[in-house]
C-alpha cells in the first residue's frame, strides 16, 4: 500500500474516495429521472474504482523490498528472542523475574523495528533492504544490551554505596541485600540481552539470505496479478467494444452488457495505471531526512 504517512497520496485517496461517493449519486439521479445512464458515467465509474484499488494495492518493487525487509528482520528478531528464552531459563530462581522482563524486552522490540525499516528502506532495492532489515534488528537488540551493562554499573556503585559507613556510622544491612538484589536481576538481565545480541548477529547472514528469496517470491506474486489486470483489461475492453458496435440492434440487454464491460475495462487499466504511479518525490525525500535525523 503506498499509504503510510505520505500526505500527497492520502489526499488522493480523499479525493478518489470522494469522487467515487458523486458517481453513485449522479448514476442514482440519472435513474431518478428515468434515464439510462450513459456508457461514459460507467466507465468514469470504473476508472475511479480501479484507480482507488491500485492506489491501495502495494507497488511491485515496494512490495518485494517490504517483503525483503520484514523477513529478514523478523528472522533475525526470531532468533535473538530464541537466545533470550534460553538464557533466561538457564538464570537461578531468584532472577527468573529479571530475566524474563529481559525476554519481554526483546519480544516488543518487533513493532518498533518494522517502523524504523520502513523509513530506513526507502529507495533501496529488495537485497539492500533485506540487509537493512536484519542488521537494524541486531542494532536495536545490541542497544538494549548497551542499556543493560549501564544498569549494572549503576547497580554496582549502589552495592558499593551502600557496603561503605557513612558519617560513622556502620552499613545497613537491609539497604546491601536491597542493592546487592537488584544487581543480581541487573547481571541476569545483562545475560539474557548478551545472548540476544550475540544470536542476532549470528543470525544476518542468514535472514538476509530469506529476505532476498521472500522479495522474489513477492515479485512473482505481484506480476502474476499485473498480468491478471492486463488480461482484464484487454479482454473487457475488446469485448465492450465489440457490444457498442452491436448497439445497432437496440437490443437493451447487449447496450447494458458493452456498458458494464467497458466500466470494468476502464476499472482494470485504471487500476494499472495507479498500481505503477510514483508516490511523490518529496515524501520520500522527506523520509530520508527522518530517517537520518534518527540516526
Amino acid at each position: 500500500m503506498k499509504i503510510a504517512g505520505n500526505t500527497g497520496v492520502n489526499l488522493v485517496i480523499v479525493f478518489l474516495g470522494a469522487a467515487l461517493v458523486v458517481f453513485f449519486a449522479g448514476v442514482c439521479v440519472v435513474i431518478a429521472v428515468n434515464r439510462t445512464p450513459p456508457t461514459q458515467l460507467w466507465a468514469a465509474g470504473g476508472a475511479i474504482t480501479g484507480a482507488l484499488v491500485g492506489v491501495l494495492m502495494p507497488s511491485p518493487g515496494a512490495g518485494s523490498v517490504s517483503a525483503a525487509s520484514a523477513t529478514a528482520a523478523d528472522a533475525t528478531h526470531a532468533a535473538a528472542l530464541d537466545a533470550a528464552r534460553a538464557s533466561a531459563q538457564a538464570q537461578t530462581p531468584d532472577t527468573q523475574a529479571a530475566a524474563q522482563q529481559a525476554v519481554d524486552q526483546v519480544r516488543g522490540l518487533r513493532t518498533t523495528i518494522h517502523a524504523t525499516n520502513a523509513r530506513l528502506t526507502r529507495g533501496q532495492g529488495p537485497a539492500a533492504a533485506a540487509a537493512t532489515g536484519a542488521q537494524t534488528t541486531r542494532l536495536t537488540v545490541q542497544a538494549l544490551a548497551d542499556s543493560a551493562q549501564t544498569a549494572v554499573q549503576r547497580a554496582q556503585q549502589a552495592v558499593q554505596v551502600a557496603a561503605n559507613a557513612s558519617a560513622g556510622q556502620p552499613p545497613d544491612p537491609q539497604a546491601a541485600v536491597a542493592a546487592n538484589t537488584v544487581l543480581a536481576g541487573a547481571l541476569a538481565q545483562q545475560t539474557v540481552l548478551q545472548s540476544a545480541t550475540t544470536a542476532a548477529a549470528d543470525a544476518t547472514e542468514d535472514a538476509t539470505t530469506t529476505g532476498i528469496g521472500a522479495a522474489k517470491s513477492s515479485t512473482t506474486t505481484a506480476l502474476r496479478t499485473i498480468w491478471f489486470l492486463a488480461v482484464l483489461f484487454i479482454v473487457f475492453l475488446a469485448v465492450g467494444v465489440l457490444l457498442e458496435t452491436a448497439n445497432a440492434t437496440t437490443h437493451p440487454a447487449i447496450i447494458d452488457a458493452g456498458k458494464a464491460v467497458i466500466a470494468l475495462a476502464s476499472s482494470a487499466g485504471a487500476a494499472l495505471v495507479a498500481l505503477f504511479a510514483p508516490e511523490p518525490a518529496g515524501s520520500v525525500a522527506g523520509a530520508g531526512n527522518t530517517a537520518g535525523a534518527s540516526g
